[in-house]
């Protein structure tokens, strides 16, 4: 029996970067810890718990247990319930649906998604969209942005910036992205008008 933590339910695969979800595992996943982001062999971010991955993961384990269950009950029809005949139907029904979950759900994003990702992709070399990260991570992930975006042009108020339009083509692909994270923490009219703004722009370039 395994005890430990692995990665499972992977999901949202973009040129070789997914999310994968942490669980605590006892001979099955049983605690998800968190979610990460993985970029590259050296490099993932913490992004909170994604609900898809982690669905993902218990619906494919769960189905794939009683699947087994099923499979086995037939060959014990004096105690189990089901004919031998039904019980297998049932159990490889089963155990096709969990391999499905396993290998396919949720695997890729749809193309629009994906176009989306690329934005993000050139931007910044990760291709996570905000809505991947919980909100407390999303700001967190903002706020070292924001240094960036400090340190490397000294531009404070980038609000300010955008709807005054002082900014410039490197400015651009950070602002953008700074927006998308700033409309995930605090959804509301002057942030959507922010990011779709900087959305439009950039994808022209």
């Amino acid at each position: 029996m395994i005890i430990g933590l692995r990665k499972f339910g992977k999901t949202k695969e973009l040129d070789g970067q997914f999310i994968k979800t942490i669980f605590i595992i006892i001979g099955i996943p049983l605690i998800p810890v968190h979610s990460v982001f993985y970029i590259n062999e050296l490099n993932q971010i913490d992004i909170g718990i994604n609900l898809k991955s982690m669905f993902k993961t218990y619906f494919s384990w769960l189905s794939l247990l009683v699947a087994l269950i099923f499979i086995f009950g037939a060959f014990f029809s004096n105690i189990f319930p089901l004919s031998s005949l039904i019980s297998i139907l049932i159990g490889v029904t089963l155990a096709i649906i969990s391999f499905y979950f396993f290998y396919y759900f949720e695997k890729n994003s749809s193309e629009n998604e994906n176009e989306l990702r690329k934005l993000y992709q050139n931007a910044i070399g990760m291709n996570a969209l905000p809505e991947y990260f919980s909100p407390k991570e999303a700001e967190n992930f903002q706020k070292e942005l924001l240094m960036t975006l400090k340190d490397k042009f000294q531009l404070k108020d980038w609000k300010g910036a955008i709807r005054n339009n002082e900014y410039n083509i490197q400015q651009l692909p950070l602002l953008f992205v700074i927006s998308g994270f700033e409309n995930r923490i605090n959804n509301s009219k002057i942030n959507q008008d922010l990011y779709i703004k900087l959305l439009t722009e950039y994808n022209k370039h």
